[in-house]
């Protein structure tokens, strides 16, 4: 054992230790350090966070953060509209084929293809050929050509008279006349006339005019233009159709139905005056409008009843029904949208009349002193169930209340528009 130890200075009660002096010991022996000293390991630095990394950054607020992806997709908007529009720039996608054909449902054909009779003619407000090449086509305003053509219809044993139009290039107007049959010793038929007015022959090469039918009985017109996106003003056409029905006070005619499905289409149905009788009538067409019956009177008469339905957007709706017998069942359902509509309903109309429009007025104008329909002496009532601004619901019987299931019905509907119902005008 080795021992190792530091010199200290002695007591008197204890005798010094003494060792041999040895030339291997260091001579300053006092300052003697052991040998086996362990390493020195510096200790670690004291903890100072940065104070960037300990900041916190508050959320971004909602507004903003609607600002940014507002803004990229702008961005995103604006590069895809010049890339497709470069694409688009000399193609156009036809998304139901290249020639307009009657779709499932439309009827059978008769013909198609029917050709125009009187072709290509300037209209007057253009001067000249130079001037025709270098009119502008603009929307909405009168296109440099026309062509017209005619279609009959047989009407012997007609039981649905109807007019279709399909596509995205055609609007216009169909409006429906009275003309003495041109002679009594021939099959009576329905004369429609089309006069179309465009800016290109290739538009018009377009347009496909076809004589249908769907049953025995049931005969139909149908204007068909290609679903082409996008559609071009130079594509766009202007159709003016008018349908002849063979019929005067001396030669009545009766239409069991009537129907038409025309988008872009105004309707006109004309003042009939006790010619032409229906006991069924549907109109159908968006942002245009619909009138029927505007004139003195227009008679629907038929065995029990009839039904009468218009339905238009974004256009204007008038009906009017002036006469029918005492005890008429009458179905009336009038629709449209941002527009005002009304309907005038018979004195003889018993049943429930219905109206409500959207941010404007339902209103009854009710013709409070009304002779007897039945010449028998009664007194109409009304019973009203809901009446507010905007909707009312009211009923309206002759004499003692009857059978809710020999109630007619009316109904007018629209949106931001006036919706007026007048009750018992002659």
């Amino acid at each position: 054992m080795i021992i190792l130890a530091t010199p200290t200075a002695s007591t008197s009660s204890e005798s010094p230790v003494k060792s041999a002096p040895s030339s291997d010991w260091p001579s300053n022996s006092s300052e003697t350090e052991p040998l086996l000293a362990a390493p020195m390991v510096p200790p670690p630095p004291p903890y100072n966070p940065e104070p960037d990394r300990m900041k916190m950054h508050p959320p971004e607020s909602a507004g903003w953060r609607f600002t940014k992806a507002f803004f990229a997709a702008l961005v995103i908007y604006a590069v895809l509209g010049l890339v497709f529009g470069f694409i688009m720039g000399s193609h156009e996608i036809i998304i139901e084929g290249p020639e307009a054909v009657p779709r499932a449902g439309d009827g059978d054909i008769v013909q198609c293809h029917i050709p125009w009779a009187n072709y290509h003619i300037p209209l007057p407000w253009i001067a000249d050929s130079k001037s025709i090449s270098n009119s502008t086509p603009v929307a909405n305003a009168n296109p440099p050509y026309m062509s017209t053509t005619s279609i009959s219809v047989p009407l012997e044993q007609t039981r649905l008279l109807y007019f279709l139009s399909k596509g995205f290039l055609g609007s216009g107007t169909i409006r429906f006349v009275t003309a003495p049959p041109a002679r009594s010793n021939l099959p009576a038929v329905v004369v429609v006339d089309i006069t179309a007015r465009y800016w290109t022959n290739q538009a018009l090469n377009k347009v496909n005019m076809c004589l249908l039918r769907k049953e025995e009985g049931a005969y139909g017109v149908g204007l068909y233009t290609p679903i082409l996106w996008p559609v071009k003003d130079k594509d766009r056409m202007k159709f003016n159709i008018t349908v002849t029905l063979p019929a005067s006070k001396a030669h009545r005619l009766t239409i069991p139905a009537l129907s038409t499905d025309m988008p872009n289409f105004s309707h006109d149905l004309h003042d009939f005056t006790d010619q032409v009788f229906f006991e069924s009538v549907s109109l159908k067409s968006s942002d245009m409008p619909i009138r029927v019956a505007v004139g003195s009177s227009l008679l629907f008469s038929c065995e029990g009843g009839f039904n009468i339905q218009a339905t238009t957007r974004n256009g204007a709706l008038k009906a009017g029904i002036y006469q029918a017998p005492a005890g008429t069942h009458i179905t009336f359902n009038g629709e449209t949208t941002n527009a005002d509509a009304q309907v005038i309903l018979p004195p003889a109309f018993e049943g429930t009349i219905r109206a409500s429009t959207t941010n404007s007025v339902a209103s009854l104008n009710d013709k409070e002193y009304v002779d007897d329909p039945a010449k028998q002496g009664r007194k109409r009532d009304l019973s009203r169930t809901l009446v507010t601004l905007k909707a009312f619901v009211l009923t309206a019987w002759w004499g003692e209340a009857k059978d809710p299931k020999e109630h007619g019905e009316s109904i007018l509907t629209t949106t931001n528009g006036l919706a007026t119902v007048i009750l018992g005008s002659l």
